[in-house]
């Protein structure tokens, strides 16, 4: 399937939309941040870097922040932000149809090494 008029400096994220909205029925349940992802790649691409450069250089923009603070992003932004966290976590679940699926697995957590009083409730 084509990406039609892709220029270097053209909102991926945009053309990704497009594209989905394009090819509705092929691409109804890939998420848009993964076509996002694709099309960044093809962009650098372009811009004259290798595949494993472009690959190495969109995976590390489109991996999570932990540090960001999410509440003074624009709204766009949060919802790519969330959604790259929706595929993070399918990526890493454990369903009951994999080898690695434990049933009831209890974890034991080790002590906090620091001192947070955020999750200490003391109106009770």
């Amino acid at each position: 399937m084509p990406i039609r008029n892709l220029k270097s400096h053209a909102d991926p994220w945009a053309r990704a939309e497009e594209l989905k909205l394009r090819h509705m029925t092929y691409l109804a349940g890939v998420p848009c941040v993964v076509l996002t992802k694709l099309i960044s790649i093809a962009q650098q691409v372009m811009v004259g870097l290798n595949i494993d450069e472009a690959v190495q250089q969109v995976t590390q923009r489109f991996s999570v922040d932990i540090e960001r603070d999410l509440n003074v992003v624009s709204e766009p932004e949060l919802k790519r932000q969330k959604e790259l966290m929706e595929l993070t976590f399918i990526n890493n679940v454990i369903g009951p149809s994999d080898p690695r699926f434990v049933y009831d697995k209890q974890v034991a957590f080790h002590r906090p090494d620091r001192v947070s009083d955020w999750d200490e409730d003391n109106s009770e």
